[in-house]
């Protein structure tokens, strides 16, 4: 583009690519030409077709060199070593255990054992433990439950209503940001454009002195008598 040449849009260091100042995409909008953008894709497909299947994972470990690797805080984790290694098996996982909710009588071989039927009834007890248990929290819940319902709604709506406030200030910096891009980049646009035409008028005023350089030597050439 016209303002394409003014310096390289990236920088290449070791292992990164880093934006430069120099791109003016408000200004040099010759990529929107469809000609253009078509050549463009053309380019970095025939780019693509010289990267051997080898080298694009260099390519890729290099541009990734400079992050960090993500921290395992759970690497000593029994459950999660447990998971990782089932996941990594491609077995199921394992069903939820609700043999503990069953109230079940003693085998017919232990239905004269005291100790079988003392299981049973502990088991059974339990049960009804439980479910009391069930109980007296629904009780609470129709207590207070709507009062703390109605605190927790108030709170997300608090927590939202700050979200918001910052979402908008990040909005507002963002537009001005663009707004003071725009301008940077149109301001510099114009001084590119007024020094290439500066440039083409200088490179036209040179091409006449010089054509008329040989035109003054062809001149006097030819009012020098011959020898």
């Amino acid at each position: 583009g016209t303002f394409a040449r003014a310096a390289p849009a990236l920088e290449m260091e070791p292992g990164r690519f880093e934006a430069s100042g120099s791109a003016l995409p408000y200004v040099d909008t010759d990529i929107d030409n469809p000609a253009v953008r078509e050549m463009v894709n053309a380019m970095i497909e025939e780019e693509k077709k010289n990267i051997r299947p080898g080298q694009r994972a260099a390519l890729l470990k290099s541009y990734l060199d400079h992050l960090p690797l993500p921290e395992n805080t759970h690497q000593d984790s029994l459950v999660f070593s447990t998971e990782w290694a089932r996941m990594q098996a491609g077995k199921p996982m394992r069903q939820l255990d609700m043999s503990r909710y069953d109230m079940p009588a003693p085998a017919k071989a232990d239905s004269s054992n005291v100790a079988a039927w003392q299981r049973s009834v502990d088991n059974a007890r339990a049960q009804l433990m439980h479910q009391q248990n069930r109980l007296d929290n629904l009780k609470l819940m129709l207590q207070y439950g709507p009062q703390a319902w109605k605190q927790h709604n108030k709170d997300v709506e608090d927590v939202e209503a700050a979200l918001q406030k910052r979402l908008d200030k990040a909005r507002e910096e963002l537009q001005a940001l663009n707004w003071q891009r725009k301008t940077e980049q149109t301001t510099a646009g114009k001084q590119l454009y007024d020094l290439e035409v500066q440039w083409g008028e200088l490179i036209s005023q040179n091409l006449e002195v010089e054509r008329a350089c040989v035109a003054l030597e062809q001149q006097l050439q030819a009012t020098q008598p011959a020898q």
